[in-house]
């Protein structure tokens, strides 16, 4: 009998701890992603106020700073405070990439990849 009742105090032990992990340690990690998230500023940023598409395919930010935004609707160059629309072609040509791949090399050329265009190479800012 009294192996039985150690038993069963092991048991109850146990399922006293679990239920401690069940419903104390996940409030406490909630709390915690709660005062993480608060400490930042949350801005949106879409076809209202700079970027040419709702739909963001790949983000890369350079060694010189800058944020590369790759959309449905082209490439976009973010310097912190504004939007600048980058056109991939020699030319006055306007047609729409989508670009899906943005990398840098270790010679600081972007590699840009699209779904109907190919790849593009900018170079020193071209």
């Amino acid at each position: 009998m009294k192996i039985r009742s150690k038993k069963n105090k092991i048991i109850a032990t146990i399922m006293a701890f679990l239920m401690v992990c069940l419903f104390v340690v996940p409030s406490s990690v909630t709390n915690a992603k709660d005062n993480f998230i608060s400490g930042f500023l949350q801005t949106i940023y879409n076809q209202n106020n700079g970027i040419g598409s709702n739909e963001v395919n790949c983000l890369y930010q350079s060694s010189s700073g800058y944020i590369w935004i790759g959309t449905d609707g082209g490439l976009f160059r973010y310097n912190g405070s504004s939007f600048q629309s980058i056109n991939l072609w020699d030319t006055d040509r306007t047609d729409v990439y989508c670009i899906n791949a943005i990398i840098q090399d270790a010679d600081g050329k972007m590699w840009i990849g699209t779904d109907n265009y190919g790849l593009f190479i900018i170079e020193n800012g071209h």
